[in-house]
């Protein structure tokens, strides 16, 4: 399968499991490694993720998100086609993956982080884009940020106020899976206490920084709780 980029010029070549850039008329292999399905990292620093054969993914909607270039959102690179001119995979940067406990991180890191995703879905809403597939499988934590990645089942609305009030929606709801799954994670179990107080916290950006900014981490609050 040859990939070919916007300006019809052949970039990368999948042989079977193997990828190959061309570059100058020839080509060179790439060390590739499968991430998940459809998507592998090439070499250190870059991903393709190939798209399924039935996608009806918006391109004119991700070219829209590339040239935002959103601080929070990862960095989409090259778009590519088959040699029927129909987009079947791009380029992304490439993350890696941390294990971090969001109860004993630093409070600034949460509310950085926040605060950040939270500019991201205002700009995105301004472009009438829905943020419908944010979930925890869909960022990466690092040890210093929080990254929202696989935006291919992103739609555009139709009303900007709308738009922006469900992105936000979406925003708060992973905060709170995210912190629901480190209390399982690294406590044992859930606990329906500090769940309340979880939801409670993540129901805005002004109710979030004001109750955890008085502590060194989220954990001195939340286990307030158990």
């Amino acid at each position: 399968m040859i990939y070919y980029d916007e300006d019809g010029n052949a970039k990368i070549i999948n042989k079977g499991r193997k990828f190959y850039q061309v570059h100058d008329g020839g080509i060179e292999y790439i060390k590739s490694s499968k991430i998940y399905s459809g998507i592998y990292r090439l070499g250190l620093d870059k991903c393709i993720k190939i798209l399924d054969d039935k996608n009806n993914v918006d391109l004119e909607m991700m070219k829209t998100v590339r040239g935002l270039n959103i601080a929070g959102l990862y960095q989409l690179r090259d778009f590519l086609f088959n040699m029927d001119d129909k987009f079947v995979a791009y380029m992304m940067d490439y993350y890696k993956r941390e294990n971090i406990d969001l109860f004993s991180q630093g409070v600034d890191y949460t509310i950085y982080n926040y605060l950040r995703l939270e500019r991201a879905m205002k700009l995105l809403g301004d472009n009438l884009i829905c943020v419908n597939d944010l979930h925890d499988g869909n960022v990466i934590l690092t040890d210093s940020e929080i990254i929202m990645i696989d935006i291919d089942n992103y739609y555009r609305g139709d009303k900007e106020e709308k738009v922006k009030r469900y992105n936000l929606r979406r925003l708060n709801e992973l905060f709170i899976t995210l912190y629901k799954c480190d209390l399982a994670h690294y406590y044992g179990r859930y606990y329906k206490s500090a769940e309340g107080s979880i939801e409670e916290v993540f129901t805005s950006s002004d109710k979030m920084v004001k109750t955890l900014s008085k502590y060194k981490c989220p954990g001195e609050y939340f286990m307030k709780w158990l």
